[in-house]
């Protein structure tokens, strides 16, 4: 990590503890996206006039498949 970042060891051996590193898929990130669309279309910075449905193109069944609890996602 260090290395990669470009980081003191020193400083990421000392507070590597303190980082918690999950995948989740939650249902807000799905109503992030759909404002993020809604904010997109009232701006007219896409030529759209709905948000598409960001839940059909998220595929959660492989992290369901190792991390039931992971995918908090209603459909």
């Amino acid at each position: 990590m260090a290395k990669r970042f470009d980081l003191d060891p020193s400083f990421v051996r000392d507070t590597w503890h303190k980082y918690i590193l999950e995948v989740t898929l939650l249902q807000t990130l799905l109503s992030l996206m759909e404002q993020e669309a809604y904010w997109l279309i009232e701006n007219n910075l896409i030529n759209v006039t709905s948000a598409p449905n960001f839940l059909e193109a998220i595929d959660s069944g492989p992290l369901q498949a190792v991390a039931p609890n992971a995918v908090q996602l209603i459909k």
